[in-house]
């Protein structure tokens, strides 16, 4: 009998797969206590979406070494915050923990999103097209999300009170939500782009309290 030897193809180049999340919630004090999945592995994309809602000033905080995205801050007619950071995650991230951004008589709304890297590893990340509008009312404008080099990933990046009304186009590979009640709703929209160069529209409905819509793209280096 002749042995058969089988091969895996991933297209040549490592590729992304969601592989966890988890959310944390603070509705009666500043800041939320976030602890990072235990499942997270060396070599993993961790995303942190941030956001805080307050009576007075902000601040936004992150662990020392991620990248930012994007971030903003707000201070008319009410307080806001938020900010987006990343990193290729080493074996000491799991179950690692950090206070999140705070502010006075302040709310907040926590997702972290974990991506395995398939195929491969990846030497380094990187950011890019970040967009953000942060403010009180109204709709914020349409924001676009274009260009890169794949393999990678386009984020949207929502905050409204009393549900989120947005789109994503093309379609999301699936989001992730927290919040409601008596905090801000948070949502995080992404899809991957294995081959093709990210071209994402988004937006976010009209409200009459505070809000964001930000995006941006993380790219893998091989």
């Amino acid at each position: 009998m002749t042995a058969r030897k089988r091969s895996i193809y991933f297209g040549g180049r490592p590729k992304f797969k969601f592989k966890t999340s988890a959310s944390f919630v603070n509705g009666s004090g500043s800041g939320a206590t976030v602890t990072l999945p235990s499942s997270i592995s060396a070599g993993d994309l961790v995303v942190i979406w941030d956001t805080v809602s307050a009576s007075g000033s902000v601040t936004l905080k992150k662990l020392a070494d991620f990248s930012t995205a994007v971030s903003d801050t707000f201070s008319a007619s009410g307080f806001a915050g938020a900010i987006f950071t990343y990193k290729y995650a080493s074996a000491s991230d799991a179950g690692r923990s950090y206070t999140a951004s705070t502010g006075t008589g302040a709310v907040s709304v926590v997702l972290v999103l974990v991506f395995s890297v398939v195929g491969g590893t990846f030497s380094s990340c990187s950011s890019g097209d970040p967009s953000i509008d942060l403010g009180s009312g109204g709709t914020p404008p349409a924001q676009s999300v274009t260009g890169s080099t794949p393999p990678s990933i386009a984020f949207a990046l929502f905050m409204q009170f009393g549900g989120i009304s947005s789109t994503f186009t093309p379609a999301a590979d699936a989001s992730v939500s927290a919040g409601g009640g008596f905090v801000q709703d948070i949502k995080v929209s992404y899809k991957i782009f294995d081959d093709a160069a990210v071209t994402e529209a988004i937006t976010l409905g009209a409200t009459s309290g505070q809000s964001c819509l930000a995006g941006c793209y993380i790219n893998g280096n091989p």
